[in-house]
């Protein structure tokens, strides 16, 4: 497969992948806003592995793909983040 192919290809599943990361973060977030101090901490906390395992299939793939891929999921996840929080930034408000 083409190198520019790959590293195309996984600037969009690394943007993706930001992007529900974000989202995910997101809504855990506005679920605990109207929660305790101490009852907020434990349902951000609790997910947090499994927002972590979640990666772990995809980032095998990448490195299985090589130097090309892994460098376009790397600057597709700081893309998707970026726009991530330019979108939930205006979107979201905890008051």
């Amino acid at each position: 497969m083409n190198p520019w192919f790959k590293f195309l290809l996984w600037i969009f599943v690394g943007g993706f992948a930001g992007l529900m990361h974000l989202y995910r973060l997101k809504s855990l977030v506005m679920q605990s806003a109207a929660l305790s101090d101490e009852k907020a901490q434990k349902n951000l906390t609790r997910f947090a592995p499994l927002r972590i395992l979640m990666f772990v299939p995809i980032l095998l793939a990448a490195a299985y793909s090589g130097l090309p891929a892994c460098v376009g999921f790397i600057l597709g996840m700081v893309s998707g983040r970026v726009v991530g929080a330019y979108l939930f930034q205006s979107t979201t408000s905890l008051d």
